[in-house]
């Protein structure tokens, strides 16, 4: 194999990364994205997915082909370094209570399966949310990150989206947090130095 061949391999290698990457998180935020689109909510990526500088090419090209191409993600949307920062600063400022999953410890917590906006009401008060905050809205193991209006969130068709996958709603300066793990454990409540 020839210095030629190894670079068109290795371009196909790391474009089969993208995809294989893009095809098991994509699922879970197309319903999102299409209902933002189809309710014509305000929203727009904090960050469609982190990458090193090296991969932004790659990601040009899938970009424009299938499942990506027509959801109106531009390579801006692409964030380098590959520093996921949202998720990062999720857990450092609410650090897990359990050790082999995720869940946050806050000062409101319930367990509940039906009509996410009776939690989402909860929350609102508790925390003094108005309906104009932007917040981000993400999986806490996927990407993207989204900023949208609270009230986007509420009129989004949330109890037929949050299925299968940890979910976070959270301030834009980190004060505060809303939670829901896979196993419709809700918490909510602020960072401690707010």
């Amino acid at each position: 194999m020839n210095a030629a061949d190894k670079t068109l391999l290795d371009h196909k290698k790391r474009q089969l990364q993208i995809n294989i990457a893009v095809t098991n998180w994509l699922p879970w935020w197309l319903p999102v994205l299409e209902a933002l689109k189809e309710l014509k909510l305000p929203w727009r990526f904090e960050y469609f997915e982190c990458a090193k500088a090296t991969e932004l090419i790659y990601w040009e090209m899938n970009l424009q082909k299938a499942p990506l191409a027509g959801l109106g993600i531009s390579l801006a949307d692409i964030r380098t370094p590959d520093d996921y920062a949202v998720q990062s600063k999720l857990y450092d400022h609410y650090p897990s209570v359990r050790l082999l999953r995720y869940l946050p410890a806050l000062t409101h917590q319930m367990k509940y399966r039906d009509q996410v906006s009776v939690i989402l009401d909860l929350a609102t008060k508790t925390l003094d949310i108005k309906p104009e905050e932007e917040v981000y809205l993400f999986f806490n193991q996927y990407s993207p990150v989204l900023i949208l209006p609270f009230s986007s969130i509420r009129s989004l068709p949330l109890d037929d989206m949050m299925e299968m996958q940890d979910m976070s709603i959270m301030a834009l300066d980190y004060s505060w947090l809303i939670f829901r793990s896979l196993e419709y454990e809700w918490t909510w409540g602020k960072h401690t130095n707010h």
